[in-house]
């Protein structure tokens, strides 16, 4: 199986959207419905990428990605936020958040894939 990802994200249709198109190219998927299950899956199944939805009921994107980074096995792990827009103000926020790079949702198929092809491969 390829890349472990973990995708978080409120929206039911938007996690099972990611979940279809990366299980269609062999990545092994993750979902977390909310923060805390999500900063709770990071630990446990250390996955090479997670997809963090910027809006999120309890926390959001930016607070749960400084959660994870701050994990001691969150090393190596590419952070990529995922939100319907995005500002200058959310620029400042994802370089304080440590996120690697961000998605407009609804991203195309080959944005996505694109940007996963942009990071290598990490076997932990």
């Amino acid at each position: 199986m390829g890349r472990r990802i973990l995708i978080t994200d409120d929206h039911p249709r938007a996690t099972e959207r990611f979940e279809w198109l990366l299980g269609r190219l062999d990545y092994n998927i993750r979902v977390a419905p909310d923060e805390l299950q999500a900063i709770a899956t990071a630990e446990d199944f250390r996955p090479d990428v997670i997809l963090i939805d910027i809006s999120m009921p309890k926390m959001n994107g930016f607070e749960t990605a400084k959660h994870i980074r701050n994990q001691l096995r969150s090393r190596g792990m590419v952070l990529i936020a995922i939100s319907g827009n995005w500002d200058e103000e959310h620029e400042q926020l994802r370089r304080e958040a440590v996120f690697d790079a961000h998605l407009i949702k609804p991203a195309p198929v080959e944005e996505i894939v694109d940007l996963l092809k942009r990071f290598p491969r990490m076997d932990c």
